[in-house]
């Protein structure tokens, strides 16, 4: 796909040597696994991870084979299933068994998969490139997020990290922590207007405002020089890049701050 739109995205009006990835939650750690696959160097410059930011120590072929193997049983098809076997299964059949529901993720095959993306930050071998990623007040994986971005960077392009606070005054009886997971998304794609988690808003103007300024971030990154350390956006917030000494986080809370890293936890706290 990102070869597809390499070639191809000129056509659409992008610019292809400014290509993002992004994810959320799982699409989070497609993105994680990116950084460390050779075959899409340099077919993306940026990458946003939002709520995903996992770190894992993978799973060798042989592993990976055996799990599927000891599963097939349960879908109803011999160890030696053929590939059109295997095609014929639905996906429903699928998710609905527990072997398979949740994937078989983070393989490391020696070919398409040389390294995890954890052993390549740890030996500095990661593609280099500016990340944008954090989390939101009211689910876990902030110290997640904080940790790759201080693994990030090896070769000087800025790590941007965020923490999400804010949320519409009708959550509030719900969401007694702060924003779920997810609840940024309709801030930063500025989408309040299509979404159905905005319904219910009273205040639709300030929050649509609000939602403006958060997806403004998001857009500054698109379109800022890779080397840069600094993201202007929101009507004049700059937002610094995350570094060991500046332990900066972008707080999207009622306003718009920069904080400190190591002051925020994990997540919510009851």
């Amino acid at each position: 796909a990102l070869e597809w739109i390499k070639e191809n995205i000129e056509s659409f009006g992008g610019d292809p040597s400014n290509v993002t990835i992004a994810g959320q939650s799982a699409g989070g750690f497609l993105v994680m696994n990116l950084l460390s696959n050779e075959s899409a160097e340099g077919l993306f410059q940026k990458a946003v991870v939002q709520s995903g930011a996992g770190l894992s120590d993978g799973m060798p072929l042989a592993d990976a084979e055996e799990k599927v193997a000891a599963g097939l049983p349960n879908i109803g098809l011999p160890e030696d299933a053929s590939a059109e076997q295997l095609r014929a299964i639905s996906a429903q059949t699928l998710v609905y068994d527990p072997t398979y529901r949740s994937g078989v993720v983070g393989i490391v095959d020696g070919k398409f998969a040389s390294s995890t993306t954890k052993a390549a930050m740890e030996s500095g071998t990661e593609t280099d490139v500016p990340i944008l990623l954090g989390s939101n007040m009211g689910e876990r994986g902030f110290s997640r997020a904080k940790l790759v971005a201080d693994m990030a960077g090896d070769e000087g392009a800025g790590t941007f990290l965020y923490n999400f606070q804010h949320q519409a005054a009708f959550r509030d009886d719900a969401w007694k922590n702060g924003p779920i997971h997810s609840a940024e998304l309709m801030y930063s794609f500025d989408t309040l207007d299509t979404s159905s988690w905005a319904r219910g808003i009273e205040d639709i103007e300030a929050e649509s405002a609000y939602a403006d300024l958060v997806s403004s971030c998001w857009i500054a990154f698109y379109k800022m020089d890779p080397m840069d350390k600094t993201i202007s956006c929101a009507d004049g917030f700059e937002w610094p890049a995350y570094t060991e000494e500046s332990d900066a986080v972008a707080i999207f809370g009622e306003e718009i701050t920069v904080g400190k890293a190591s002051a925020l936890p994990d997540g919510p706290q009851s």
